[in-house]
């Protein structure tokens, strides 16, 4: 049954087949080479001087023979065969003969069907060369995009900074004129906008930062001293619908990180935490929370910031994109989709980890771990 399968499928196959004897006998042809030839199942084909025209036959006998019984093979000799009604017919031909092996096999393709077939390459080809630079502009049109972005982002996040320094300029300079403005007060709104103004240097080093282009010094630094630095600027931020509170840990251990990065990173969060409060429409609180953890053996001793909203939450396909870079659900303008990319970014070059526990309607709750300084 296989031997059956395997002559149905030699004498079926879309190209001329034949094997021959070294001296040129035939002794096996297929039907679709004698469809080509005109020649009846029933006739007999001797030898190759009944298949090549008289040139193409001296041509096999001088050229492609010797070749032949080396061992070499023949790929794409241009051949014409001899119709029995005396036409011929141009045909590409394979051949090949084992060494030592008494018989040579050869394949054949009509020259117009390998030209068909050879166009049809050049046309697909050409569709993937097209397809690549579509796929190209397509990847350049993406980055150019992305930086768009990130370019309004950038001007979203100095424009906050402005507004806070202008506000509080402006609050210094009623403050002189006005009579009940205690000293202090004008002193407190002064150091606003100068903390604002540290905020957009800040924001600067951070890019470079992410660019590799900044070399980022670290020291020993407290997480409540970060918090506590933060909490004017960030209060003056939040506005009256949002409530900040904090449950800070005595005897904090230390971490070694840039502390200005640090500043920047809870500022995002929780302006991050802020928008979210504002998106569900009623007033809302954020709590922030430091911690020690105390190692196992796995890991060695940590600190936690806990920064935690009762905001709109993230439904499960935001959540799971949250971190990558230029990925925002904000509109046009008011986002550049780097904070969390930036935040994850930075922690884990110091070490540490970055988690965000959230659903769709119950808040979110971003979990920051840093290792424990050793001094």
């Amino acid at each position: 049954m296989h031997d059956e399968s395997m002559h149905h499928d030699f004498d079926d196959a879309a190209c001329g087949l034949l094997t021959c004897s070294s001296s040129g006998q035939i002794l096996r042809i297929n039907g679709t080479l004698r469809h080509w030839l005109g020649i009846p199942g029933e006739s007999t084909v001797s030898s190759l001087f009944d298949v090549l025209t008289p040139a193409s036959l001296l041509f096999f006998e001088m050229q492609l023979r010797p070749l032949l019984a080396l061992g070499r093979t023949v790929d794409g000799a241009f051949i014409n065969l001899r119709h029995r009604d005396g036409s011929q017919l141009p045909v590409v031909l394979n051949a090949s003969q084992p060494q030592g092996s008494p018989r040579m096999a050869m394949a054949m393709i009509v020259v117009r069907e390998r030209e068909q077939y050879e166009a049809s390459l050049r046309q697909s080809r050409a569709d993937a060369e097209a397809a690549l630079a579509a796929m190209a502009a397509s990847a350049h049109g993406q980055k150019m995009q992305a930086v768009g972005q990130m370019a309004a982002g950038v001007a979203h996040e100095f424009n906050n900074l402005l507004a806070v320094i202008r506000g509080n300029i402006s609050f210094a300079q009623q403050g002189v004129t006005d009579a009940l403005s205690s000293e202090q007060r004008i002193l407190e709104d002064l150091e606003s906008a100068m903390t604002a103004t540290d905020r957009a240097s800040a924001i600067v080093r951070q890019l470079l930062a992410f660019t590799g282009r900044q070399v980022v010094r670290r020291s020993v630094v407290n997480l409540n001293s970060v918090v506590d630095d933060s909490r004017h600027l960030v209060v003056t931020a939040l506005g009256r619908d949002v409530t900040w509170q904090t449950r800070l840990a005595h005897d904090l251990w230390p971490v070694f990180a840039p502390k200005d990065q640090l500043q920047h990173i809870l500022t995002n969060l929780v302006l991050n935490a802020r928008d979210a409060i504002r998106a569900r429409g009623e007033p809302g609180l954020i709590t922030v929370t430091t911690s020690n953890v105390n190692g196992t053996n796995d890991h060695g001793d940590s600190v936690r910031l806990l920064v935690e909203d009762t905001g709109l939450g993230m439904p499960d396909d935001v959540r799971a994109r949250a971190f990558d870079p230029f990925f925002t659900t904000k509109p046009v303008g008011q986002g550049m989709g780097l904070g969390l990319s930036m935040v994850y970014g930075t922690i884990d070059a110091l070490g540490g980890r970055t988690t965000i526990d959230s659903s769709a309607g119950q808040g979110t709750r971003i979990t920051i771990t840093l290792p424990r300084a050793t001094t």
